[in-house]
């Protein structure tokens, strides 16, 4: 879990523009994303409907040349804290987007009252890195263990 310390948003590349996921986007009839799958399919991972997202969740993403190519959004809420789940298709890794994605939802969870909550291995650099460059502040860390589970 980390704390958060208020940051400037990162700037990104002008042909990106970071987007709020809406009910609206998410049943774009319009096509302003053609890439519909990839927003849908992270949302169904996490939630048991679309409308419990939109009624609990928050989130961002960002688009170039009309393709969702980044994504940080609430993977669960319970009471005020917004459990954190992001996502940047590779060819677009490395740009900050996914750092700009994750500083818009933190930004509203913060102005909202909320508590965000990152989570991740001390393994995974990028996403410990994102999480520093926005401000987030290691609260603790834990030990995990696995079990085989033979049948």
């Amino acid at each position: 879990m980390r704390v958060w310390h208020a940051h400037h948003h990162p700037s990104i590349k002008s042909e990106y523009q970071v987007i709020k996921i809406s009910e609206a986007l998410f049943n774009d009839q319009s096509n302003f994303i053609n890439n519909k799958r990839f927003l849908r399919s992270k949302i169904a991972e996490f939630w048991t409907s679309p409308n419990d997202f939109f009624d609990n969740g928050i989130g961002y993403g960002v688009v170039c040349q009309n393709q969702l190519v980044s994504l940080c959004f609430s993977g669960f809420v319970a009471g005020n804290v917004h459990g954190l789940d992001m996502e940047t298709i590779e060819e677009h890794q490395g740009k900050k987007l996914g750092q700009v994605a994750a500083f818009s939802v933190v930004k509203e969870c913060v102005d909202k009252g909320m508590v965000p909550y990152w989570d991740c291995e001390e393994a995974n650099q990028a996403s410990n890195a994102i999480a520093r460059k926005i401000g987030l502040g290691k609260i603790f860390s834990y030990n995990v263990y696995l079990f085989p589970m033979d049948s």
